[in-house]
């Protein structure tokens, strides 16, 4: 998601915990949700094939019907066949 952080934090704050503060694990764990998710939230395969060297080498393609596809951006090599 993109925007203040402190914004994100606020919202589930009131709306999912009842305007408590976070527990320390809580925090972490929210924090990690809004480092990692995709527009349409945690998709952990995208999430593992978009990590080489702080390049985004993959897109996520989201269709009419809601599937989701992960596009390579850059071209794969193939590291078995060297």
């Amino acid at each position: 998601p993109t925007g203040d952080t402190h914004r994100h934090i606020n919202w589930y704050t009131s709306a999912c915990n009842d305007s408590k503060e976070l527990t320390p694990i809580q925090l972490k764990a929210f924090i990690m949700f809004l480092t990692r998710a995709a527009d349409r939230g945690m998709v952990p395969m995208y999430d593992l094939m978009n990590h080489h060297n702080g390049l985004i080498n993959t897109r996520l393609q989201i269709d009419e019907e809601g599937g989701m596809s992960v596009i390579a951006a850059t071209a794969i090599e193939d590291a078995c066949n060297d």
